[in-house]
């Protein structure tokens, strides 16, 4: 055992010194990214936040009392030693265990069964085509708020066709549902003359905005360089792929807990996406026309409004995450702009093209009580959008043409 000891002088300056490193480190987790709780969930960053204040002042005690301990001759120098030395060896030992957790959770070859070369995610198929099954085929069209089911797994178009069978007493009225996620018009446009075009649908609605309107903000996390009008430099669902840091780079790069820098808030008035947005859909509008296939556009529902309350800013998701970059990100208000550009835009063309116009965006309420973020619905919405498509389908008259053409007693197609 040393000999006990005072501490020097420079034993104070070395202790002062630890005390105001110590103080700076563990004040910085008190100043999480914003990010990080739209991306991961508050309860998820407020746990882990709390974790790091409470543990990281408990562990430089820990050292600061070793330090004392050794310095005053209770603790013999190869004692500190080997405690340091097992902290070491520990933290050895569980970063790979933890790395290889974290590999086979974020597998590349597993999760590529997920990912399409051109479309970034496989699209759905109809499980039924005009050819195999006859009567009166409808295709949806869109991103996730046409993908997305309630929790009895029937969504909007499930609805949609049950009441469309209902109310016209045909039980050959078939409503696929062949939206995905992440998909924008240009994914749409290129899946349709892919993979849908062939299969001649009675009629195709489509549904898109914020995922086009996305494209814009070209200085998130999810893209990498300048706009580009064929979406070139949006990642998207791909950026965890082709972007892989690694262990140590994609948890602790991702969470962000300590010391978030502040962001430059944009307010942007133009929108250049609108261009191939606009394009898109017009090409999609020649496509169905030139094989004499009807199509409705469809405006999409949002909360994103010009004034939003506290509460309804707190569960946004898709622009606190998606039009977040490093340095940068929109304002609620400019998120709110560009969707009803969007919106404007897909009105405008279904008029300019004599096509459908399905105005759902003017049918839902723009409160917490129809959605659960920016544009995806709450339970009681998938009732209110369906009951709204199957009437105007019918009061438009869109239906009763097709029906005719597929009477009940012989099939509309020919296989």
């Amino acid at each position: 055992m040393s000999q006990k000891q005072n501490l020097t002088v420079v034993d104070g300056v070395v202790i002062l010194l630890f005390l105001a490193a110590a103080t700076w480190f563990c004040a910085g987790f008190w100043f999480p990214d914003p990010y990080a709780s739209h991306r991961f969930g508050a309860p998820l960053i407020s746990l882990l936040s709390w974790t790091a204040r409470i543990l990281t002042p408990l562990i430089s005690a820990g050292i600061l009392l070793v330090y004392v301990m050794v310095r005053t001759g209770r603790m013999s120098s190869t004692h500190a030693a080997l405690m340091g030395g097992s902290v070491v060896v520990t933290l050895a030992i569980l970063y790979p265990a933890g790395s290889y957790i974290y590999s086979r959770k974020n597998n590349v070859e597993q999760r590529t069964r997920y990912y399409h070369p051109f479309l970034q995610l496989t699209p759905p198929m109809p499980k039924q085509t005009p050819a195999s099954t006859p009567g009166v085929h409808i295709f949806c069209l869109g991103g996730s708020t046409t993908e997305y089911a309630d929790k009895k797994h029937g969504g909007w178009v499930g609805r949609t066709e049950k009441l469309l069978r209902e109310r016209t007493g045909r039980k050959d009225i078939i409503v696929h549902n062949l939206g995905r996620q992440w998909f924008t018009s240009l994914h749409t446009l290129i899946n349709y003359e892919t993979n849908l075009r062939h299969h001649k649908p009675d009629l195709i609605i489509v549904m898109h905005a914020i995922n086009d309107l996305l494209q814009n903000a070209d200085h998130s996390y999810l893209s990498h360089g300048a706009f580009r009008e064929d979406y070139g430099h949006f990642y998207g669902p791909v950026t965890r792929l082709i972007l892989n840091k690694g262990f140590i780079g994609d948890v602790f790069g991702s969470i962000r807990l300590w010391y978030a820098k502040p962001r430059e808030t944009i307010e942007a008035h133009e929108f250049p996406g609108l261009v191939p947005f606009r394009r898109n859909f017009s090409t999609l509008i020649d496509l169905a026309q030139k094989d004499g296939t009807p199509i409705a556009l469809m405006t999409q529902p949002t909360l994103l409004k010009d004034t939003m309350s506290a509460e309804e800013q707190k569960v946004l998701h898709m622009v606190a995450v998606e039009a977040y970059g490093p340095a940068k990100k929109w304002s609620y208000a400019t998120a709110a702009r560009g969707m009803k550009a969007y919106n404007d835009c897909t009105r405008s063309l279904a008029k300019a093209r004599g096509v459908t116009l399905l105005d759902l965006a003017q049918a839902v309420p723009q409160t917490l009580d129809y959605f659960w973020d920016d544009v995806h619905y709450s339970e009681k919405t998938y009732t209110v959008i369906s009951e709204f498509l199957a009437g105007e389908l019918l009061r438009q008259n869109v239906l009763e043409p097709l029906l005719k053409k597929a009477p009940t007693d012989k099939p509309n197609r020919i296989p």
